[in-house]
């Protein structure tokens, strides 16, 4: 099902292209998402952290399951991050120390041990696959490629006013790290060696979520009010009914997930 609805906010009209709801499965078996990433053909993945499991919607009405309480080794511990790469789907399992690689029907494929990092808060992953991990309690990022752990590509001592209060990590397409701090509101830039080259200071109530659009870096909060950290441009997105749980972005659509269903919005470019 899909409509469009049109809001105008400094920029073109940022619209809602489709929204899809959750099926009555979901509430059937008490499945309730908290993390959403998208794959090939548009297919959806959902993370509930509660249950422990991961959910496909394919636009076939396809649903499959991978996970849950009392599936031996087929299972997460406490899963707090999806990544998704054309060699398969990512899962960090923070208390474990582990990545869990996962093909696009939820098959499992292996786990790794995460050696270096203890209990890694965040996760990204940058647009060759290589996967980078944060730990606020070690204040450290570590990046992780060829099923090795490297060296810290980033330690937080050696930066002025970065705090281990990180909440968001994402990395643009042209490889550039950005960290949100929750503690002073700041967000700070590193580029592709680990030298921080912009720190700043922004004016958003309650923001959550640190994304980009292309190249274009873009912070949200719950309700749907953003910020255009490059231009400074102000945004309120349509259709946010309740509050935003996840928000990815493919191309310029930006994709929200909310408590019972997924939203699609178009961004036009500034």
């Amino acid at each position: 099902m899909a409509f469009v609805v049109s809001f105008l906010f400094g920029r073109d009209e940022i619209t809602l292209i489709e929204y899809i709801p959750f099926p009555n499965l979901f509430d059937q078996m008490g499945f309730t998402p908290d993390k959403i990433q998208i794959g090939f053909s548009n297919q959806i993945y959902l993370l509930d952290q509660d249950s422990r499991q991961i959910c496909r919607l394919s636009s076939n009405q396809e649903i499959l399951f991978y996970g849950g309480f009392g599936q031996g080794e087929h299972t997460f511990f406490d899963p707090v991050w999806m990544g998704f790469f054309p060699n398969g789907l990512w899962i960090l399992d923070r208390t474990e120390n582990q990545l869990i690689q996962l093909d696009f029907r939820l098959n499992k494929i292996q786990t790794l041990r995460i050696q270096k990092s203890s209990s890694p808060d965040l996760a990204s992953m940058d647009p060759s696959g290589e996967i980078y991990l944060l730990s606020n309690q070690e204040r450290i990022v570590h990046t992780f490629d060829d099923f090795e752990m490297n060296n810290a590509f980033i330690t937080f001592n050696d930066f002025d006013n970065l705090m281990p209060c990180i909440q968001s990590m994402h990395i643009n397409e042209a490889g550039v790290l950005g960290l949100f701090s929750s503690c002073d509101n700041t967000v700070h830039f590193f580029n592709r060696i680990g030298r921080r080259f912009q720190v700043m200071n922004v004016r958003l109530s309650e923001p959550k979520f640190l994304l980009s659009i292309r190249e274009e870096w873009l912070l949200l909060n719950e309700k749907g009010e953003g910020l255009f950290l490059d231009s400074g441009e102000k945004i309120k997105l349509p259709g946010i009914v309740g509050t935003i749980l996840d928000v990815t972005s493919k191309n310029r659509t930006l994709i929200i997930l909310s408590k019972d269903q997924v939203l699609y919005l178009n961004v036009p470019q500034s």
